[in-house]
């Protein structure tokens, strides 16, 4: 009942630009990809939700349905786990507002890092991402593609697509939890250089992951 209500309000919110029977499939098919590997089932249909408009949302632009109104940058690493999430949430802190950032996985494990999470939040950085396996219209329509360490497979990009391979960056998920902080002030280093490579005029400030955290 759950997962009908969310195709529901992707119906509404498409205004029937998508068939019902798609978007029950879609809902289906990010369901049972997301439950797999979910710890807390409670609120899988929501992010189910969140993910189907995220995938609808390239789906449009790429029929021309859907003007961009800023440069798209896809994410995307192998468990989709905290490296491309805290990827997006450090580019949404040093550019906000001018860039529309997705994270995805090539085989997300259904949860993110607490530790990615706290990581971040506790330098002021929040992370709002959800995990979801990347697809063929995110990456058609990403003006931008950053894949983060290894993934195992060739990743097609499209002709005239900006492409920066991480290859340096560990998952997380085989680091001692002692060591995260030191893979996301990495990870903030790449966001940086990457910043001033795209937006040589953008005040970045000094690096977020390397000060102090705030105080609780």
């Amino acid at each position: 009942m759950q997962l009908r209500s969310v195709v529901d309000g992707l119906v509404n919110h498409t205004g029937g630009a998508f068939s019902r029977e798609r978007l029950t499939a879609l809902v289906d098919d990010l369901y049972e990809q997301m439950s797999a590997g979910a710890k807390i089932q409670t609120f899988v249909p929501v992010l189910v939700g969140r993910a189907a408009l995220t995938q609808i949302r390239a789906e449009q632009i790429q029929a021309g349905e859907v003007l961009k109104t800023m440069p798209e940058v896809l994410i995307v690493c192998q468990a989709n786990a905290g490296r491309s999430q805290a990827a997006a949430a450090l580019f949404r802190y040093y550019a906000p507002g001018l860039l529309y950032v997705v994270s995805a996985g090539v085989a997300p494990l259904g949860h993110v890092l607490e530790e990615v999470t706290s990581g971040l939040a506790a330098h002021g950085v929040y992370l709002t991402d959800i995990p979801k396996k990347y697809s063929q219209e995110m990456l058609d329509v990403a003006d931008h593609l950053v894949i983060v360490g290894e993934v195992g497979e060739e990743l097609p990009a499209r002709t005239g697509q900006d492409r920066h391979h991480w290859s340096d960056i560990p998952q997380i998920e085989d680091v001692r939890t002692a060591d995260v902080p030191d893979v996301l002030v990495k990870i903030d280093g790449k966001v940086r250089d990457t910043l001033a490579q795209w937006m040589p005029d953008l005040e970045l400030g000094d690096p977020v992951m390397s000060r102090a955290p705030d105080p609780v």
